[in-house]
């Protein structure tokens, strides 16, 4: 009921007031086939007020930017919803749930056209699929009823073409005469003329030479007869041709008679050339030759035009999809090209391509710079390694690894598959700096951030992989040589300390630790570490004292200031890299430690003074006595 009191209002078009004119242009220009109803819409009218009764409020309506408008635009038709006829009878402006509408008081309106719940001729609502699925059921219901009338049609159509042809049978046995089927009749005049031939011929004489004559006459005549027919054939070519060549100069002259536009004869002068009175012969041939490759030209233009035309298309469609607010309404084919065109003019006119460019050539440029940056600390990070490396070697060729020998660490570059890639697309990025295809830089430059950014995610930066392609310290292996300290011959590579053996492994491994604790407590531009203190548990509890004296002199050397937690019987070794040791002493029965702060020279005293108080002690075992 509420479809039918809107009217014609439900498939109005509603069209904004700064696009009304190429709207109604198009609509202009154009045989739609349908009617079409235009209503300009405007801003939002504020806030509106229904029929208490109406049937408005019963509508469910879309949040759009010209609804509040189309709400006060309805609002002038809304009509009183009533229960029964009586209602409606004294309600002016009311309607029935059956369609009866009253507008003013006693005019009543009921369209019954189609029965008032028949979706099918329904318009409201935010999605047309139930109107499509009754229409597509109909059609189906149609098409069957259609196939069954075509059935009877084609059985009909049999039945009145046996009838047709009964009646033509008919019709002919009608026009038959009994002269014509008399056959005694007819069989005894052949046989009398049979007998008048065979008395003519036993007359013999002139009668044979007068066959033989017409014998002759009637092939003389046959022959004239062939000569006129091909005489005749021959003047109506010569009529046919004379009839096409009249109709040409009759259709060169209605072309002679219009004149051309500048250019488009110019263009034809060029393509064909000045024409003489001589090439009227075969102007026709010259007129097929270049109508012909007029034509392909024209196919090819064509083709180019339909290849733009779904190239248009295609952009239409990844610009709806990337602003749909903007296009929301805006359709996808090539007959809403002009709403796509009419936007880009206007960013045009507002210079959003040149800030566009502009920012991408700034987006580029810093990002270039940013990505140099990169490749350069990377670089640099490489080239710092190796400088302190270098600086430790300085220091290990001072100090001895075994005997008549000390190590020198060395640095090789390794290369994995996945950093190569990149360094390759990076080191072509940075050379397009100065690119004009900056569409074709771009998306190469996009590629090189997905793969930064990739190695850089929280999840996996700490990967084995993210870590070879950013960190410097994982582009490269780590060795170690053993150099002759006489004439500096290498006597052995090592990569680590497997297959040596015990003192070789602790050689080593000291010495890997005191290298790697300068590296690493070394500052930027610095020769020796700044804060160097470190502690040592039991580093040498089972070590050979010659060894930890070696690996102790690196340290020194290095100028790393050692403190040793070693057990007391290493305090020799201790004594000779310490200049003071605090003692700490633990009590197993009341559970208690204690420490105690002493010079060697009080240790040495301490020493001696418990050496002597034992030697008095053992003597005195013995029955020795000491004099002061």
């Amino acid at each position: 009921a509420i479809e039918r009191a809107l009217g014609g209002l439900r498939t109005t078009l509603l069209v904004p007031d700064e696009t009304l004119s190429r709207v109604t242009r198009w609509l202009n220009r154009r045989h739609t086939g349908l009617h079409v109803r235009l209503q300009v819409a405007g801003g939002a009218s504020g806030q509106v007020r229904f029929r208490p009764r109406g049937f408005l409020p019963k509508l469910q309506w879309r949040r759009h930017p010209y609804r509040d408008w189309l709400k006060g635009h309805l609002a002038r038709f809304d009509l009183d919803c009533v229960a029964d006829t009586a209602e409606l009878d004294r309600t002016p402006f009311s309607m029935t749930c059956q369609g009866l509408i009253q507008r003013e008081a006693g005019r009543f309106d009921k369209q019954d056209q189609y029965p008032v719940d028949d979706r099918r001729h329904w318009q409201l609502g935010f999605s047309n699929r139930t109107r499509l699925a009754l229409l597509r059921e109909q059609g189906r219901q149609l098409a069957g009823r259609i196939q069954e009338q075509s059935r009877l049609r084609d059985q009909a159509r049999e039945a009145m073409n046996a009838l047709g042809g009964r009646q033509g049978q008919w019709e002919r046995l009608g026009r038959f005469r009994w002269e014509g089927i008399d056959l005694p009749r007819w069989r005894g005049r052949a046989e009398q003329l049979q007998q008048d031939i065979e008395a003519l011929a036993r007359a013999g004489g002139e009668l044979a030479a007068a066959e033989r004559r017409w014998q002759e006459a009637k092939s003389h005549q046959q022959a004239c007869q062939q000569t006129l027919d091909g005489l005749g054939q021959q003047l109506g070519a010569k009529g046919s041709e004379l009839d096409k060549a009249r109709q040409n100069r009759q259709v060169a002259a209605r072309q002679a008679e219009g004149d051309l536009e500048e250019p488009v004869s110019r263009r034809l002068e060029r393509r064909v050339g000045q024409l003489r009175a001589g090439d009227l012969p075969r102007a026709e041939g010259l007129r097929d030759h270049h109508g012909g490759e007029i034509d392909r030209q024209r196919q090819r233009q064509q083709e180019h035009y339909q290849q733009a035309g779904r190239r248009a298309v295609a952009i239409m469609a990844r610009f709806r999809q990337g602003w749909p607010a903007v296009a929301a309404d805006w359709g996808s084919d090539l007959d809403a090209l002009g709403d796509y065109l009419h936007f880009l003019e206007r960013l045009h006119q507002e210079g959003l391509p040149e800030l566009v460019e502009r920012f991408r050539e700034r987006l580029n440029r810093h990002t270039t710079q940013s990505l140099a940056r990169i490749r350069n600390r990377i670089d640099t990070e490489r080239e710092d390694i190796q400088d302190r490396i270098e600086t430790i070697n300085g220091v290990l060729a001072r100090t001895e690894f075994r005997a008549g020998s000390y190590l020198r660490l060395g640095v090789r570059s390794q290369v994995y598959a996945h950093v190569r890639d990149f360094n390759r697309r990076l080191g072509r990025v940075l050379a397009e700096a100065d690119s004009d295809d900056h569409e074709g830089r771009f998306a190469r430059l996009q590629e090189v951030i997905t793969t930064l950014d990739k190695a850089s995610q929280v999840d996996s930066a700490r990967t084995l992989e993210s870590l070879r392609l950013l960190d410097a310290r994982y582009q490269l292996s780590f060795l170690a040589e053993e150099l002759d300290s006489r004439d500096g011959t290498v006597r052995d590579v090592l990569h680590s300390s497997s297959g040596k053996s015990g003192g070789e492994k602790e050689s080593f491994a000291g010495t890997i630790v005191a290298a790697s604790l300068a590296y690493v407590l070394t500052p930027d531009g610095c020769q020796q570490p700044v804060y160097s203190t470190v502690f040592l548990d039991e580093a040498f509890s089972n070590t050979a004292e010659a060894v930890s004296r070696r690996v102790l002199r690196v340290f020194r050397e290095l100028k790393i200031h050692v403190n040793l937690i070693t057990p007391f019987k290493n305090l020799n070794l201790a004594r000779e890299s310490a200049r003071s040791l605090l003692i700490a002493e633990r009590d197993p029965h009341r559970h208690e430690s204690r420490l105690c702060e002493l010079t060697w020279e009080e240790l040495d005293r301490q020493m001696e003074a418990a050496e002597s108080r034992r030697a008095k002690t053992q003597a005195a075992a013995l029955g020795i006595q000491f004099e002061s």
